[in-house]
């Protein structure tokens, strides 16, 4: 009988067999773990390259190159920084204020870094 990923974790590590306060203690250490704070300092450093040297080499300089390349890695680290922001509140019960600031932190140079430290 195919029980599927979720089926077979939980009867091979027996999960549902935790009280709710553990399992909830085990969710909240795997959105705790470094990755939000390596996908934080991560953006903020794209963020600030894009920023502090490709935009003003591409106005001052006319070298479009490190926008063209910063712009889609800045890009793609504000969405998973965004993604690990609303898991995170899911895992810690935020409110949606919380959330809000969370997520409004990532448009400020160095939001994200008060973010991933927090807590």
């Amino acid at each position: 009988m195919d029980l599927g990923l979720n089926g077979w974790l939980l009867s091979t590590f027996q999960i549902n067999q935790l009280p709710t306060s553990e399992l909830s203690s085990l969710y909240r250490i795997h959105y705790r773990s470094p990755m939000f704070k390596l996908i934080a300092y991560a953006e903020v450093t794209s963020y600030l390259l894009l920023l502090f040297v490709a935009v003003p080499l591409k106005y001052f300089a006319d070298q479009q190159l490190g926008v063209k390349i910063l712009g889609p890695i800045h890009g793609v680290l504000f969405v998973a920084y965004c993604f690990m922001v609303i898991r995170r509140s899911n895992a810690e019960d935020w409110s949606w204020k919380q959330t809000f600031w969370g997520l409004f932190a990532g448009i400020l140079p160095l939001g994200p870094i008060r973010i991933a430290t927090k807590g």
